[in-house]
């Protein structure tokens, strides 16, 4: 199943709540999974546990305020390996513009087409249309994960016909036949406060 790993500052968790409702219908539909800190339970290593959410992660939503762009935990522990794997690997990165802050200011992040389109901030939104927002977003992810999806599907069967042909041989006009041969906790994500889970961000 494809998984989903959510940035985002303990500041916002209220709009984290709110994508997350969003993103459960399509965990029940068998759609997706999708990863946040609260997944962490009390009395085991947190940090090896976002580190491998970042590394099976199909798409990354980064929930942009100036709290998750201040956070030291966020600059210096997720980001860095979440643009590693955009570079290297076509990692979906999605920017939600979640509250006011100088967001055009931080060059890695400028580059990257956020939501919503119009560079709004969802906070500035009556209820009802932030949570317009927050389900028109999880449609996005849904489009993105069914294409990923086909992409694979289309790959693998590819993969697999060429592999049937080679594994049985293609013979050409001269006969000739083709085979082949056979990678200490410190205060997460914020410094006021302090849980016996995880450490805040």
């Amino acid at each position: 199943m494809r998984k989903i790993f959510i940035s985002y500052s303990h500041e916002d968790v209220k709009y984290k709540d709110m994508l997350v409702e969003q993103l459960e219908v399509l965990k029940l539909e068998n759609f997706c999974e999708y990863w946040v800190d609260t997944d962490i339970k009390t009395g085991t290593n947190w940090l090896p546990q976002i580190q491998k959410a970042i590394e099976e992660a199909d798409i990354a939503v980064l929930m942009v305020s100036a709290g998750f762009l201040t956070s030291k935990f966020i600059r210096g522990k997720e980001v860095p390996p979440i643009l590693e794997r955009r570079e290297k690997e076509g990692l979906r990165v999605l920017p939600l513009f979640v509250k006011p802050c100088q967001w055009k200011a931080v060059p890695w992040l400028s580059e990257i087409q956020g939501y919503p389109s119009d560079e709004t901030v969802i906070s500035l939104k009556k209820k009802a249309l932030q949570e317009k927002i927050f389900s028109d977003f999880a449609g996005i992810i849904n489009t993105l994960l069914k294409d990923s999806v086909s992409t694979s599907t289309a790959s693998t069967t590819s993969a697999a016909s060429t592999a049937s042909t080679l594994s049985t041989g293609s013979t050409g006009s001269t006969g000739s036949t083709w085979s082949t041969s056979p990678q200490s906790p410190q205060n997460k994500k914020g410094d006021s406060q302090e849980t016996p889970q995880i450490q805040p961000k």
